[in-house]
């Protein structure tokens, strides 16, 4: 009777701690999943399964959880990231990665640590911050076409200030851009200008009287 009773208490023990577990994956923002290892009769790693995940993992992937029940790693995504899953369980060293999951046109910030004869992926959706990358890439070109196309010398300076001055007395200003024409009529490269001080670069612009006026 007392070792019933203890089982009793250790099975609903249990119990409470898989309904923790449970809220905890499943409160979780980033997708969860746990692949455990299929291997061929000599050992080899041929395919991975899903032997826990969680909602966020379903909703981000697009992925059921039926899908995950029923189907392999390369089942659900072929193209993917196996052969570094692969390398994570076989040396235990952990992965990160951004990977495009082209049948949902995703993007997908990816970390991944062995565990067991497996690994635990975590991810989530980057594709926002991707597409931002993208757009602000574009402008910077179509920028920089705008630039090197003028036909009069143009420059970006940030300006640079005396720290012990409590009025922020300009002393200098660094090249943050410097196009074409610059280069044409300076006979400097924008990569041997772009980062460094005018006054460094151009000393004689502090004596012309030009430096005071910007």
């Amino acid at each position: 009777s007392h070792n019933l009773t203890e089982l009793r208490r250790l099975q609903t023990e249990a119990e409470r701690q898989a309904e923790r577990f449970n809220a905890i994956i499943n409160g979780a923002l980033n997708g969860l999943i746990h692949w455990q290892a299929l291997r061929d009769d000599a050992g080899k790693i041929v395919d991975l399964r899903a032997s826990l995940f969680n909602r966020a993992g379903c909703e981000i992937a697009r992925i059921s959880p039926e899908q995950f029940r029923t189907k392999t790693f390369l089942e659900l995504d072929p193209a993917g990231l196996f052969p570094e899953y692969v390398r994570v369980i076989e040396t235990g060293e952990p992965l990160h990665a951004e990977y495009f999951f082209g049948e949902i046109e995703t993007w997908f910030d990816v970390t991944a640590a062995k565990l067991g004869d497996g690994l635990v992926v975590s991810f989530s959706d980057v594709t926002p911050l991707k597409q931002a990358e993208k757009t602000q890439q574009r402008l910077a070109d179509e920028y920089r076409h705008i630039l090197d196309n003028a036909l009069t010398a143009i420059s970006h300076f940030t300006a640079i200030r005396d720290p012990e001055d409590s009025g922020g007395r300009i002393v200098d200003f660094r090249y943050e851009s410097f196009n074409r024409m610059s280069e044409l009529i300076t006979g400097r490269k924008a990569a041997d200008v772009i980062g460094h001080r005018m006054l460094e670069l151009f000393p004689g612009v502090a004596e012309s009287g030009v430096f005071e006026r910007w």
